[in-house]
């Protein structure tokens, strides 16, 4: 006797992690807790890439990575400049440029007329070419810059004879210091005779927290706020700010991120938002990309977030146009960052969110920071620094420094259109493009409980059509391999859960089919 039941198909071209408390609330083509470490740039669902250790062994002095930068100097040379929580700094490796810095500062870098500039809120900012065997320190500056009182970032922002570089002070400080024009050549002047000073009400203890340039505007945030500087005169005697005419703030500086058309940046509440977005809707709540798929609800339950304002951090990867927010989960009160929100920006905040981490090995997204380096012309990726003096790659190889990871995705307890009816579910479909001889694993809840651990094979040959098995065999040449679910089960809602946690072992994943027949609803 035939078929004589319904097929449910769900596209895995779209849907990204949803923590909605809802459960009828979540598209059955979105993915629920536990998924991770599944990437989705290319129209399906993978298993993010490995992580792979830039020095085979430890350097640095074995500390704690508090900032790196990819600088190339003058002359065309690439150094990686690392930072270290003993207060130095490193240039690749092995060989310091600056010692006696104040401990456990994260470090910001810069460049401006091809000179690098490195600062840490406690210490004078210093400079370095690339061919001195140290840093310098920044010579012209104002005479209120002393103490613990020095910049915490610089930025670089204008156009041709008003571009300046900008500076924000530690926390609390509400002043905004402009540098004389950039002439080309010469290091940034912040003396006295020529650096411009802005004080901005903040309405709050913490102060300015840290700055970006979007468009032509540099804006300037503080906890809650954000400013726009009005640097467009010609005559510096009329500049000054205005406040934005919608709320929202940024934790730190770090938690900043620029993409190629957008600005996104995050609240100390775990709260991400468009900065595009929220000049057209007025409020960050509004323009959240994290609200529509209640990423916020899931940055409440898994996160540290009384490390967002101190180490949170986040970057831009151009290869999977996606943004990494690295966080610490809350798990024993864990500080230290072992985890990646990453977003992929095309998907949009409904279908763009999955984490990154390894929860049983050590991996790249054990991340203090985060930074760009070029590999060639047009080709980046994202390094890490981590706490015992490694710098990762990410998206590098399958495995985390040989070690494996758990990549797989749960869907929603899905009712196929009817929560009250029962069903049969009969049996369950992966649609995948086959990566090589090894087995998916698919994890089978009926009504929420567990029920079963299917082993699926992602061989790409199976039987051919005169040997073919029905429910065991897969057709020689197809891409429809059957994930047998256990036969018999009736209820209300089922879930799959593939995944797998060997080394190697990828799959990509197009949409999942599930036969069914549709039952009575109980009174």
């Amino acid at each position: 006797m035939g078929y004589a039941g319904q097929t449910y198909t769900v596209p895995c071209s779209r849907g990204g992690l949803n923590h909605s408390p809802n459960i009828d609330d979540i598209p059955p083509e979105a993915m629920v807790h536990p998924s991770r470490n599944i990437n989705m740039h290319r129209g399906g669902r993978e298993p993010r890439g490995g992580t792979a250790k830039v020095n085979a062994s430890a350097g640095y002095g074995s500390a704690r990575i508090m900032g790196a930068f990819d600088y190339i100097n003058s002359a065309g040379t690439q150094f990686q400049v690392v930072a270290t929580t003993d207060g130095k700094i490193w240039k690749n490796t092995t060989e310091t440029i600056k010692t006696g810095l104040t401990t456990g500062k994260h470090v910001s870098f810069v460049v401006m007329n091809t000179l690098l500039y490195i600062c840490n809120g406690a210490d004078r900012p210093q400079t370095w070419n690339g061919t001195d065997a140290t840093t310098t320190d920044l010579a012209n500056i104002p005479t209120d810059w002393t103490g613990t009182n020095w910049p915490k970032q610089l930025v670089v922002h204008g156009a041709v004879n008003s571009e300046r570089m900008w500076a924000i002070m530690p926390a609390g400080s509400k002043r905004l210091y402009a540098s004389k024009n950039n002439d080309g050549v010469s290091a940034a002047d912040f003396s006295n005779a020529n650096v411009l000073v802005f004080y901005i009400e903040t309405g709050d203890y913490a102060g300015l927290t840290g700055m970006a340039e979007f468009g032509d505007r540099l804006f300037v945030f503080s906890k809650r706020r954000a400013f726009v500087m009005e640097d467009i005169n010609p005559d510096t005697d009329y500049w000054g700010y205005t406040q934005a005419q919608w709320v929202g703030g940024v934790a730190n500086h770090n938690l900043i991120v620029k993409t190629p058309n957008d600005v996104i940046c995050v609240m100390d509440d775990g709260e991400a938002y468009s900065l595009s977005a929220v000049q057209s809707y007025g409020d960050y709540k509004a323009a959240s990309i994290t609200k529509p798929a209640y990423i916020d609800a899931w940055i409440r339950e898994f996160v540290n977030r009384g490390q967002m304002e101190e180490n949170a951090h986040a970057i831009y990867n151009p290869n999977l146009r996606c943004i990494d927010f690295f966080l610490a989960y809350s798990l024993d009160a864990n500080t230290a960052n072992n985890v990646a929100l990453r977003y992929f920006i095309d998907r949009g905040p409904l279908d763009g969110w999955m984490p990154q981490d390894n929860q049983s090995a050590v991996s790249g997204y054990r991340a203090s920071c985060s930074f760009l380096f070029k590999v060639t012309e047009g080709n980046y990726e994202v390094r890490t620094g981590d706490y015992s003096g490694f710098v990762w790659t990410l998206e590098s190889g399958t495995s985390d420094d040989s070690a494996g990871f758990y990549a797989g995705f749960k869907t929603p307890h899905m009712t196929f259109g009817d929560a009250r009816k029962s069903k049969h579910f009969f049996k369950g479909w992966i649609v995948c493009v086959p990566k090589g001889s090894w087995n998916l694993l698919v994890k089978v809840y009926n009504d929420g409980v567990y029920k079963a651990t299917a082993t699926v094979s992602l061989a790409g040959a199976g039987a051919t059509l005169g040997s073919f098995i029905l429910d065991t065999d897969v057709l020689a040449g197809d891409e429809i391999i059957s994930a047998s679910c256990p036969e018999g089960y009736v209820g209300q809602r089922i879930a799959l859960e593939p995944y797998t946690t060997n080394t190697g072992e990828t799959f990509f994943i197009s949409s999942l089919l599930f036969d069914f027949k549709m039952l009575g609803a109980r009174p």
